[in-house]
């Protein structure tokens, strides 16, 4: 099989994406998955750590919609030094294998900055060049992403829930 030149490029810059989201999902010395067992978002209270992945005022930025879009879907987010679920994103640019200008996204969930509880992740496509990447963070770009990461991990706190309260009750 021979590959032209673009298609090389595009190929390995997919490749490379991928191993950059593969490298964040044991970053900041999270360890093994823990899963938030009986949380719903109602009861969540969020602090969000970090954006990984765009310049300082992009992730800042990013970090703003994704906390005012936690609070539209009933998380609650935490004021100062109060317990709460430890949230860290990370953002990447690739060039989809259409050619078009993607985002991959994670969003990682820690009880006490260690342990990771919940994983979400995926990408989302917008209408730039590849060439363009950051400058296409848009903000309705940062709360389609947002929005698309908070609903799965809702879900996923909601199913933890449900799971948890038909769980058996162990024997004393």
């Amino acid at each position: 099989m021979r590959f032209s030149a673009p298609s090389f490029l595009r190929f390995a810059a997919s490749g490379a994406s991928c191993l950059l989201l593969a490298a964040c999902s044991n970053t900041s010395g999270m360890r093994a998955t823990a899963p938030l067992a009986g949380l719903s978002p109602q009861q969540s209270r969020l602090a969000i750590l970090a954006v990984e992945g765009p310049m300082p005022e992009l992730g800042s930025r990013f970090g703003s919609i994704l906390a005012e879009e936690a609070q539209s879907r009933g998380f609650m987010l935490a004021q100062g030094a109060e317990p709460a679920t430890r949230v860290k994103a990370y953002l990447e640019p690739f060039a989809a294998q259409n050619g078009v200008l993607a985002f991959s996204y994670v969003l990682q969930t820690s009880p006490d900055g260690q342990t990771r509880a919940n994983r979400v992740s995926g990408f989302a496509e917008v209408s730039a060049p590849a060439s363009s990447a950051w400058a296409a963070l848009d903000e309705s770009t940062m709360r389609a992403i947002a929005g698309r990461s908070l609903d799965d991990l809702a879900r996923q706190l909601t199913l933890n829930a449900d799971i948890a309260a038909n769980a058996p009750e162990e024997a004393q």
